[in-house]
């Protein structure tokens, strides 16, 4: 018997499923019963009198936790005893082993059955290794531009692999801070690849709803929150609607996890900090550092950076610095941030080196401006002022030639604070009047350009003082993403 045709023989095929089934001390009623399948079929099946069918097969695997290779090693166990048995004289009642024995030891337990795989392949079932070959497509992929992107992956089978679509969905993610145009592009690729997998309408709807997901992440961080709505709602659905496809690999957290993004996003914080809650009690095996991570920023728009900095130090032991530096980077940088706006500057500089370095090494920069952003306010806060200014004026006219605007409002107010405490009245003037870009600009919603407009008259009358500029500032952290959120003009 070659390989092609190893697992077609179901004498062979029962005997290593039983020896799986004994290594975990289970009765054929357990097994049936955990793999939901009929005690009937599992005696058949042990018994060589059935073969079964690839997802009852994989199903029987994934109920004992046991994967191609594990049966592939009671496989090569069984021969091994038998031919130990001849031997020794023994006994050859036992079915006799192969002509062509699959060979014993490691190699042997690596490889599986072509006939599996191939029909494994054929029904779409995945498979952890598929993750392995997804990398490759990936490699082959990315060279073109979008357009052929679409086109080879809707025309070429090859390309239509579940892993595929799920590592181009990750890949959205981590697209996103740096070019959000092509965390959109990524996420309909992913989308397209979906909805052509194999193995039937359950299996491209579970797959679908994971890449739509992605796709509403990539339109959040472009700040299309209506259009994210609508999505992330098909996408659960689709979720939802494929749940209890045979050897699901996807992770229901990363999806929560995005989720609570947008509900963030939306100023929906209960909402977020339950939907995390719930990823978290999933117990994922990686996610709960993530998970952490992204309670912090939800906790943080809730103002409370004190509980925020306790949840970030809860996820430092859960986040691996080699394997993940960008979630890393995200952690000490998130942790430096909250530290210097409670005014902990001290505490906030001696993360300074490490979070440079971070930086350094993923040669992202829009994470060396923020960084920098963070520098200047700790600057000014322990009395290096000029310092504070130069750093702090250098961050505001990258987020103005980057047309990132509100947060050009941001970095501009924090710079009117410095000056309001050096007395610098004229210099509070003219920052007012660069504001006035910001006026026509698109990306600041109504409700603070209203507060913007009433600083910047205040300014022009030299009548702006230091608490209404740090109430503005403290305003702004707030209505990022609350355009009802209005400005209290009597704190000023």
């Amino acid at each position: 018997m070659n390989e092609d045709n190893r697992w077609a023989d179901p004498v062979r095929l029962g005997r290593a499923l039983a020896a799986l089934r004994n290594s975990l001390n289970w009765t054929q009623a357990r097994l049936a019963k955990e793999a939901n399948i009929p005690a009937s079929a599992v005696s058949l099946y042990e018994g060589g009198q059935k073969l079964p069918e690839i997802p009852s097969l994989f199903k029987l695997l994934e109920a004992m936790g046991y994967g191609l290779c594990d049966l592939d090693a009671a496989d090569n166990f069984l021969i091994g005893l038998q031919r130990k048995r001849e031997g020794r004289g023994g006994s050859t009642e036992s079915p006799a082993p192969p002509d062509e024995p699959w060979p014993s030891g490691t190699a042997g337990s690596q490889a599986t059955s072509d006939r599996v795989r191939a029909a494994a392949a054929e029904a779409g079932y995945p498979m952890p290794e598929d993750r392995g070959r997804a990398l490759e497509l990936w490699e082959r992929l990315k060279g073109y531009g979008h357009g052929a992107r679409l086109a080879l992956v809707a025309e070429t089978r090859e390309f239509q692999v579940w892993a595929l679509s799920e590592l181009i969905s990750h890949e959205s993610v981590d697209a996103a801070p740096e070019n959000p145009a092509e965390a959109l592009n990524l996420a309909h690729l992913a989308l397209e690849i979906a909805g052509r997998l194999p193995g039937g309408r359950e299996r491209r709807l579970r797959s679908q709803g994971y890449a739509r997901h992605h796709l509403g992440n990539a339109l959040r961080v472009q700040g299309q929150l209506t259009a994210a709505r609508d999505v992330f709602v098909r996408a659960e659905e689709e979720w939802k609607a494929g749940e209890g496809c045979p050897g699901d690999l996807l992770r229901e957290s990363q999806l929560l996890d995005l989720k609570a993004s947008f509900l963030t996003a939306d100023r929906r914080l209960p909402e977020a900090i339950a939907v995390l809650d719930r990823a978290l009690s999933i117990g994922e095996l990686g996610m709960k550092g993530r998970l952490l991570i992204n309670k912090a920023k939800a906790v943080e728009e809730q103002d409370d950076l004190e509980k925020a900095i306790v949840l970030l130090k809860e996820a430092q032991p859960f986040v691996d610095e080699q394997r993940e530096p960008r979630l890393w980077l995200c952690l000490r940088h998130n942790l430096l941030d909250f530290q210097s706006k409670l005014g902990r500057f001290l505490e906030a500089e001696a993360l300074i080196p490490e979070v440079r370095r971070l930086s350094q090494s993923l040669g992202k920069e829009l994470d060396h401006v923020r960084l920098e952003w963070s520098e200047g306010r700790i600057d000014a806060g322990l009395g290096r002022t000029q310092e504070g200014i130069d750093r702090l004026s250098r961050v505001r006219a990258e987020f103005v030639n980057r047309k990132i605007w509100y947060d050009a409002a941001l970095v501009t107010l924090e710079l009117t604070t410095v000056f309001l405490k050096e007395g610098q009245t004229a210099m509070v003037k003219t920052l007012a009047a660069h504001l006035k870009p910001i006026f026509q600009a698109q990306g600041v919603h109504r409700e603070a350009l209203a507060a913007l407009t009433l600083f910047s008259k205040a300014a022009e009358t030299e009548k702006a003082t230091l608490t209404l500029a740090e109430n503005l500032v403290t305003y702004l952290r707030r209505a990022r993403h609350d355009p009802k959120l209005k400005f209290e003009t009597s704190r000023g």
